[in-house]
C-alpha cells in the first residue's frame, strides 16, 4: 500500500490532466471557451515528484528540503505495484506531463515497463496483479507515438558503479521504449542538482481565466 508515513504537500493541479488545447472557462454563458470579457492570468506551474524506491525513508529524510522547494509536493510509493496502480489510474493522451518519477535501479525496469503499457496501451507484459486498474482511454487526439502520461521524466538512484554502469546501458534501450529522458544519479549531491534540473525543466505556463 502508499504509505501514510510522509506528508502530501498538495493535491494533484487538476489542469494537468487536461488536453493540451483551448483553455476551458466554466464561467455563467460562455459555454466553456474563454470569453473576451474574461481576464487571462498565466501561472508557473511546478512539477509533482513521485517516488518509488526502496528505502523510502533515506531519500524522505536525505531530499526533503530539496523536493519541498523545488516540487508540488510528493508522493511515496513502497512497491512498484502501488506505482504502477496510481499510474494507470491517471490521465493518458494529449495531456501535458506532470510528474517526476524518482526511482532506484531496482524499481525502474519495472516503473518504466508500467510507463510503456500506459503509453501503449498494452499492459499484457506487466505482472499479473488483481488490485491493478483497466487503463483510461486516451484524453483528446493522439497521433502515433505521442501519447503522454502523467510521467513527464524519470530519475533513477543507482547506489554503486556496477549499478551506474547497468542503468547507463540500459537506459538508452528504455529511453526508446517509454519515450521518456531518463537520467541516473550516483550520489546525494548529484541527486539533489538532478531533481532541481528536472523541476525547473518540467515547470511550464498554464492558463487560468478570473472574472
Amino acid at each position: 500500500m502508499e504509505t501514510n508515513l510522509f506528508p502530501r504537500l498538495a493535491f494533484v493541479p487538476p489542469h494537468f490532466g487536461l488536453p493540451t488545447s483551448v483553455p476551458r472557462c466554466k464561467h455563467n454563458g460562455c459555454h466553456g471557451s474563454i470569453p473576451e470579457a474574461c481576464q487571462i492570468r498565466t501561472e508557473q506551474l511546478r512539477p509533482r515528484l513521485i517516488v518509488c524506491h526502496g528505502d523510502l525513508m533515506r531519500v524522505y529524510h536525505t531530499h526533503n528540503e530539496t523536493i519541498n522547494r523545488e516540487f508540488d509536493g510528493a508522493l511515496y510509493f513502497h512497491t512498484v505495484p502501488c506505482f504502477t496502480r496510481w499510474l494507470f489510474m491517471q490521465d493518458r493522451g494529449n495531456i501535458v506531463p506532470w510528474c517526476v518519477l524518482l526511482t532506484g535501479w531496482h524499481e525502474a525496469r519495472l516503473c518504466t515497463a508500467a510507463i510503456a503499457a500506459a503509453v501503449s496501451g498494452e499492459d499484457g507484459n506487466l505482472r499479473a496483479d488483481a488490485k491493478r486498474p483497466v487503463l483510461k482511454e486516451p484524453v483528446g487526439e493522439c497521433a502515433a507515438g505521442e501519447m503522454s502520461v502523467a510521467v513527464g521524466k524519470v530519475l533513477i538512484l543507482t547506489s554503486s558503479r556496477q549499478q551506474k554502469e547497468a542503468a547507463c546501458e540500459w537506459s538508452s534501450r528504455a529511453t526508446k521504449i517509454t519515450k521518456l529522458p531518463i537520467h541516473i544519479a550516483s550520489s546525494d549531491k548529484k541527486t539533489a542538482a538532478c531533481l532541481r534540473s528536472l523541476s525547473r525543466s518540467m515547470t511550464i505556463q498554464v492558463m487560468r481565466a478570473s472574472f
